[in-house]
């Protein structure tokens, strides 16, 4: 085993933590496409904006209303370095180990934050009008678990540079 990491080490591979190959291929992109839907629901039914991260990296945002989504009106590209970032912050935050469903009751205008990748997503709900931020000491359920997945989405909005 010290062969091998040695012999990696030598040419300039790196070793990626564990659980990385959930989430990012050998060739650099990510093994599935990310969304991530910021909505505040209300008397029209649910407004906001979707961000879309393929696999290779191209992004776009767009914004919605209920089921209609509007043409990008942004769009990039992330480095295949981003794409690590993301990656790790993926596996080090436990995406695939969150609840579903996050966050306070709400039974009318809850803004919810879903994060989606591959078959996988997490909303969190949020009261009306609230900013997405780490758990305030009100908050239910696990604080750890509404951490990590705020410290996901700012990962992926750091990443996606917009106007």
């Amino acid at each position: 085993m010290k062969l091998m990491h040695g012999a990696a080490l030598a040419i300039g591979l790196t070793m990626q933590p564990a659980g990385m190959d959930r989430f990012l291929t050998t060739t650099g992109q990510l093994t599935a496409r990310l969304d991530l839907r910021d909505e505040q629901q209300g008397f029209v039914g649910s407004t906001g904006e979707v961000l879309t991260i393929e696999p290779s990296g191209t992004w776009r945002l767009a914004r919605f209303v209920n089921e209609r989504v509007e043409p990008p009106h942004d769009r990039g590209r992330i480095p295949k370095e981003g794409l690590e970032a993301l990656a790790r912050a993926l596996v080090r935050r436990r995406f695939a180990e969150l609840s579903r469903r996050l966050g306070r009751r709400v039974e009318v205008n809850a803004h919810l934050v879903t994060l989606s990748f591959g078959d996988r997503d997490t909303t969190l709900v949020l009261d009306p009008g609230e900013p997405l931020g780490p758990a305030s000491a009100d908050a239910p359920g696990s604080r750890q678990a509404w951490d990590d997945f705020v410290g996901i989405v700012e990962t992926v909005r750091g990443l996606v540079k917009t106007p």
